[in-house]
């Protein structure tokens, strides 16, 4: 208990310490200024300037080149005027260009610039140099718009907005209309705002700045210009709503159940709602939601002791959560996903219906900004309670919970600071109705910079608890501190990091190992001027040690020294090398969790290098190679991983995906595969270990067709293939080392605990915007898993013989609607 109001005041310490190394002088970089032109003429967005206030409007010019040559003076001008009036923001550009046959225009999914050239701008509305609002359009028209913030840019925010674009025989040319309503901005009678617009040149990777980028600072809106004089306008009231109709037919191919097949219909209606509650918060709701139209996860053969993590596709949990990734307290696929525990079946029993996800309720966002630079972010879902219906041979039903009610709740405290730096507050909070246990997560964040960006400071504290109504409580805490100098050629940084072994963020985040106490060290070099062969080049070290905070005994040892060049054809290549200088003592792989029984890796090193081919070409390809090996045990690692892609023309790009990974001698846990028979020379306390043989392949499909800058049809097919095989089985010892025993793992001429592991998903998608935010889905799923005991087979055997495993097929239709308060006025 000492221990931890020792850890708790440290943390208190080191966090009022670094806000009070804050107090400086705001930055202050070289700003251009563009005063605001408003028009009361209609404007028609067709990428032409045919409206007479066009021509009143200033002309932004001057550009000046980011890369590939800093401050360089571009190879083609840029002209940009900005109009606004009551309703929106007009932005009109002509991009000159003395080679326009040479324009390069491939037609890319939404979001997706391609080997496309493109323009784009962004607005730092409150002028934090944090935040802003990026919106582009390539030469082929495909819009992309982005939310920058402090934790980086979300790709997954969408906005509804207006885009045209041409090309001439002098350039091409892009107009926009961006609605107030697609923005937030403070309610002030004149308005004063940061900008940037940006320009990509494709064939010569060339991008052009209208205000000047320094590459020594990492943070692009920190160096935006300014949009001046803009007076007199109102966020609009931002009310939107996005019904939908969905239907699926199903189908289950299962060859050990009887029947084999099953096919069943279903459908929904549901609606997603938008609502602006002031100039600067937002309320996101989704109303009886429904995600089957979510591409599918790419599950691999689990044998660690970890659980998978997973990536967040489901577009309500995507849009608009960069307040809520403060802090890393929040895992959003615990929401509506996976059940709290499985269901267990006694003797003579089989499951009727046994869910293994949830029905999320409903879910809603509240989120914005004020004008002094406060962020607030409120979540909330509630997931209904779930059971499992079990029948015995009596014919004789029970059903047994597997979820309770649950109401999930974040609440993000964001507060920028001088500099572009920033304070947070975090709070995620897990209610269960019944006798399960509750949760809840406090935790602090901030990261400080000096006036020149040269210099920062990080720091970070949680407190975890868990609520129990028939033991104690448990609560667990964590802090880490970094300092370094962050900007310029030469960067440099130290970090200390703590993890009670009683901390534990689950139930609402996502915590792989906790109980660590460890240390950083990290230094690079960056060359951004081109230079004989080369455009950027760069070269880091890496230094981790890591021990157990309690008991505070040594745990690992890793170090990596890596590089990157970027020559002036546009290949990109690089080399690594890293390892484990000593053996690592391993306290999570035996699993009992008590950090007392570890296992020992030997010491590992490692070595590769990759090469990236220039993607403006029709082939082009990406080629990684990485070899590993120990002295002791003769333990090996190869991956190898190719990936060509093919632009067939300008609407059509196959990327294929060839990944090899083998790792032989591997000292680990015996996962037994469902082998429960008695080992003679094991007992109940022994823990099985043994050397391990695993070889992978992982290849993969991925095919856009796009039709137009409205419609698309997208393919993705993934095929992951796993065998392991286990030799020289043993018991764990308390020092680490093994102890050999005579079992070999095969029984009556079978390895019991060798696995042959299949998993196929396939997405096919076909969309179609047919009005601004409205679009119509069709969908073909299909999974297939598989496990068995062919352990002969090679890749293309098993390739050849998936369909004799489990396989689900779906194919759903979604037609989407959007109307907001513009459409109906």
């Amino acid at each position: 208990m000492h221990q931890y109001f020792y850890d708790v005041k440290r943390i208190l310490t080191i966090l009022l310490a670094t806000t009070f190394l804050n107090l400086n002088a705001q930055e202050d970089f070289p700003r251009k200024s563009y005063e605001a032109f408003r028009t009361s003429e209609s404007v028609n967005i067709d990428a032409r300037d045919d409206e007479s206030s066009w021509s009143l409007a200033p002309v932004a010019s001057d550009f000046s080149q980011f890369s590939p040559v800093v401050d360089g003076f571009p190879s083609q001008p840029t002209e940009v005027k900005i109009m606004y009036d009551d309703q929106a923001i007009y932005v009109f550009a002509k991009l000159l260009d003395n080679q326009p046959d040479s324009i390069l225009t491939q037609l890319t999914l939404r979001d997706q610039t391609g080997n496309s050239d493109w323009f784009g701008f962004g607005f730092d509305t409150y002028k934090d140099g944090q935040n802003a609002f990026l919106f582009f359009v390539t030469a082929a028209g495909v819009q992309i718009d982005l939310k920058a913030s402090s934790d980086g840019e979300d790709e997954n925010w969408d906005a509804v907005w207006e885009s045209a674009t041409r090309i001439t025989d002098d350039g091409w040319y892009a107009e926009f209309m961006i609605p107030y309503s697609a923005i937030r901005f403070a309610e002030e009678p004149v308005q004063s705002w940061r900008m940037q617009f940006e320009r990509h040149i494709r064939r010569y990777r060339e991008n052009v700045n209208w205000n000047r980028r320094d590459p020594n600072i990492d943070n692009g809106v920190a160096m935006f210009g300014v949009l001046d004089n803009i007076r007199n306008i109102k966020s609009p009231p931002r009310i939107s709503i996005n019904p939908f109709a969905v239907g699926y037919v199903n189908s289950i191919k299962d060859p050990d159940a009887n029947p084999i097949k099953e096919r069943g219909t279903a459908y929904g209606l549901g609606m997603d709602l938008k609502y602006g509650l002031n100039d600067a918060f937002t309320l996101d709701m989704t109303l009886i939601p429904d995600f089957g139209q979510t591409q599918s996860d790419n599950v691999v053969l689990n044998l660690g002791p970890f659980e998978q993590f997973f990536e967040e596709r489901r577009p309500f949990f995507t849009e608009g959560i960069e307040l809520f990734n403060k802090g890393g307290l929040f895992y959003s696929r615990r929401v509506g996903d996976r059940t709290f525990r499985s269901a267990e079946l006694q003797e003579g029993e089989t499951f009727i219906e046994n869910p293994s996800r949830t029905q999320l309720y409903n879910a809603f966002k509240i989120s914005g900004r004020t004008a002094k630079g406060t962020g607030i972010g409120i979540f909330n879902a509630v997931e209904a309670k779930e059971f499992a219906v079990i029948q015995d041979d009596a014919g004789n039903t029970r059903e047994e919970l597997v979820n309770p009610l649950t109401n999930y709740n974040v609440v993000v405290v964001d507060q920028n600071l001088k500099n572009n730096s920033f304070v947070s507050f975090i709070n995620t909070n897990t209610l269960r109705f019944g006798s399960e246990y509750d949760a809840n997560v406090s935790g602090f964040e901030t990261n400080l910079k000096t006036k020149d960006q040269m210099w920062g400071v990080s720091a970070f504290g949680a407190l975890s608890n868990q609520f129990y109504s028939d033991s104690d409580d448990i609560s667990g805490h964590a802090y880490r501190l970094n300092i370094g100098k962050i900007g310029g050629k030469l960067n440099y940084s130290l970090g200390y990091n703590i993890e009670s072994d009683t901390y534990d963020i689950n139930d609402l985040g996502i915590l792989f190992s906790n109980n660590e106490r460890s240390y950083r060290a990290n230094i690079s070099y960056n060359e951004f001027a081109p230079k004989k062969n080369f455009n950027r080049w760069r070269v880091a070290m890496n230094w981790f040690y890591g021990r157990l905070y309690q008991p505070n005994v040594y745990s690992q040892l890793e170090y990596e020294i890596n590089s990157f060049f970027f020559t002036k054809k546009f290949l990109g290549f690089g080399f690594y090398t890293g390892g484990q200088p000593m053996d690592k003592h391993d306290y999570f792989e035996p699993r009992t969790f008590d950090f007392v029984s570890y296992s020992r890796n030997p010491a590992f090193q490692y070595a590769g290098g990759f090469i990236s081919t220039d993607y403006r070409k029709t082939f082009a390809y990406d080629f990684r190679v990485t070899r590993g090996m120990s002295f002791k045990r003769g333990v090996r690692y190869l991956n190898l991983r190719f990936e060509p892609r093919w632009r067939v023309n300008d609407q059509l790009l196959i990327i294929l995906g060839f990944d090899y990974e083998q790792l032989r001698n591997s000292v680990q846990y015996v996962n037994r595969n469902g082998y429960d028979e008695p080992i003679a020379e094991v007992s109940d306390q022994d823990i099985l270990y043994g050397l391990r043989d695993r070889f992978t392949w992982t290849n993969s499909i991925s095919a856009n067709y796009v039709l137009s800058n409205t419609s698309s049809i997208t393919l993705n097919l993934r095929h992951n293939h796993d065998e392991v095989e286990w030799h020289d089985l043993a018991t764990l010892r308390s020092d680490g080392l093994l102890n050999p025993i005579s079992f070999d793992g095969v029984v009556d001429n079978k390895p019991v605990f060798d696995q042959n592991a299949n998993f196929l998903n396939m997405d096919l998608q076909y969309i179609k915007r047919f009005a601004p935010g409205s679009d119509i889905i069709f969908v073909w799923q299909k999974l297939i898993f598989g496990n068995d005991d062919r352990f002969e087979r090679n890749y293309l055997a098993n390739l050849s013989n998936l369909g004799e495993h489990f396989q689900t097929n779906s194919v759903s239709l979604r037609i989407v609607y959007f109307l907001d308060y513009q459409t109906f006025r």
